[in-house]
């Protein structure tokens, strides 16, 4: 198997965004999970100052946030924080052959802390 691969530049988002996605996936046969979902993605650039960018993705249960900062580290190199967590963070359903195992599933809470450096090459 031949695999390519490029390169993918990242930066901080330097649109203002606001974007509300409500869903909800549904298994064709079986009984599984519930899956509905809904989230308000929230992206400002110049938060309080010309060189923070606050990212937002908010749900009713958890929460993932990135204060970033453009330059910090030199002319091309930008620096971010974040923190996310809440409940159900990290649950897992196991669906095998379309058949949800629940005594295999579990409900996983979590938060973490995040860096992250955004070079422009």
């Amino acid at each position: 198997m031949i695999c390519l691969v490029s390169d993918a530049l990242g930066q901080i988002d330097p649109e203002k965004r606001r974007l509300l996605q409500l869903g909800y996936n549904q298994s064709l046969e079986g009984r599984g999970p519930i899956a509905g979902y809904g989230f308000f993605y929230y992206n400002q650039p110049n938060f309080l100052r010309t060189n923070l960018t606050l990212r937002a993705s908010i749900a009713p249960v958890y929460l993932d946030t990135e204060l970033g900062i453009s330059q910090l580290l030199g002319p091309q190199t930008d620096f971010a924080l974040g923190l996310a967590g809440g409940g159900f963070a990290d649950s897992y359903s196991e669906i095998r052959r379309g058949v949800y195992r629940r005594k295999e599933s579990f409900t996983g809470h979590s938060g973490e802390l995040s860096s992250s450096i955004y070079h422009c090459f």
